[in-house]
């Protein structure tokens, strides 16, 4: 009897540390994979392009920017080239500061990838895909970069053709725009037909056009600068013995800066000036650090009845307008009760603290020729 008690209390106790290790091991795998997810941010998503477009063209590139600041990184010269040739078979062949190479090209099923071996990167994003011009966009462990690549007519890339193709002759429109592509074959005769079936290559070298006419290098070529707009409107409250009726300032790509004060009494005052472009720059490139293209385009009272009455009492709050376009991107973003003097405790509207630095910036700009960039 008691040696049966024994043997069912060490299967109790074998049972008992079995749930012990389980839930032990439960938890581990819990708390690695917590750690094993990191946050990933959703890709980005181009428009689709025609592929019966992009097949058979060849690029030339041009230089290399920031995704986001769109800085010029790196500009083709006459120590660098670099030309491609998407061909219509789904292969690519590139000139690299003069050696050749070849490989395969090909699109995502979305049409805005390209597939195309180069230096670390295999997958290209299409950021934009035109008669002329072609972007890529790549990321790597440190940023995001642009590729940009001019297009090239057939008769000045540095390609050969294929000997068993046959010349080609252009027909022009009126504008002067080669129209048509046609393959001629009144060069070969019957007699250089039956010698192909023998010796294509042969033949095809007095068949094809050799002539290869290389661009030539510009050393005054340089991307064109970055359009850049910074505008500040509003703020503040409609209060004292001269209330200020309008508060604005642009900045200008150029450099070109604008303010305008108007109080009450005084009437508007409005004062020009110029700043160097690489200050313009440096502020631009400092409030796209600060994110400011990810912002909500409104921060307004989020149903508190204290702060929508606020808006409607002595002294009245005067909404700030921020509006910054930088290339292609524009971006503006209001917050209807704004003031530098309200601590940040204090604040009846939730809005981002590092739209506080962008505003001091724009202003001291505006104000001193410099700001804390």
């Amino acid at each position: 009897m008691q040696l049966l008690f024994s043997w069912q209390h060490l299967q109790y106790k074998i049972a008992e540390y079995k749930f012990i290790g389980v839930f032990l091991l439960l938890c581990f795998l819990g708390t690695t994979r917590g750690f094993s997810q990191p946050t990933i941010e959703a890709p980005k998503s181009y428009p689709a392009i025609n592929e019966s477009k992009l097949a058979d063209t060849k690029w030339r590139y041009a230089y290399t920017t920031n995704a986001y600041s769109k800085t010029p990184i790196h500009v083709a010269d006459e120590n660098f080239s670099h030309y491609i040739w998407l061909k219509y078979d789904y292969n690519f062949e590139q000139v690299l500061n003069g050696q050749r190479s070849f490989g395969a090209w090909a699109l995502n099923d979305k049409k805005n990838r390209l597939f195309y071996k180069y230096k670390n990167s295999r997958w290209w994003d299409i950021v934009e895909f035109k008669d002329d011009k072609l972007v890529l966009e790549t990321t790597d462990d440190q940023s995001t970069l642009l590729y940009v690549f001019q297009r090239l007519p057939n008769n000045s890339a540095p390609f050969t053709k294929d000997p068993t193709m046959l010349p080609e002759a252009y027909v022009y429109g009126p504008d002067g725009k080669p129209t048509k592509v046609i393959k001629t074959a009144k060069s070969l005769t019957i007699w250089d037909r039956i010698a192909m079936l023998f010796s294509p290559k042969k033949v095809g070298d007095r068949a094809r056009d050799t002539t290869i006419i290389k661009p030539k290098f510009d050393p005054n070529y340089a991307p064109e600068p970055t359009q850049i707009e910074i505008s500040l409107t509003g703020g503040g409250y409609y209060a004292g013995e001269d209330p200020i009726v309008k508060n604005f300032i642009m900045i200008n790509t150029n450099g070109r800066v604008i303010r305008e004060v108007e109080t009450a009494t005084k009437g508007l005052v409005k004062t020009k000036k110029d700043i160097p472009r690489k200050d313009v720059e440096s502020l631009a490139n400092f409030i796209l650090e600060k994110k400011f293209f990810e912002f909500a385009s409104l921060y307004d009272c989020d149903g508190s009845p204290e702060c929508k009455s606020r808006k409607s009492r002595d002294p009245r709050p005067v909404p700030i307008t921020i509006s910054v376009k930088y290339g292609d991107r524009k971006k503006t973003v209001q917050v209807k009760i704004w003031s530098k003097d309200i601590p940040v405790k204090q604040r009846i509207i939730d809005y981002p603290a590092a739209l506080d630095v962008i505003i001091e910036n724009i202003q001291s700009v505006a104000d001193a020729n410099r700001g804390n960039l």
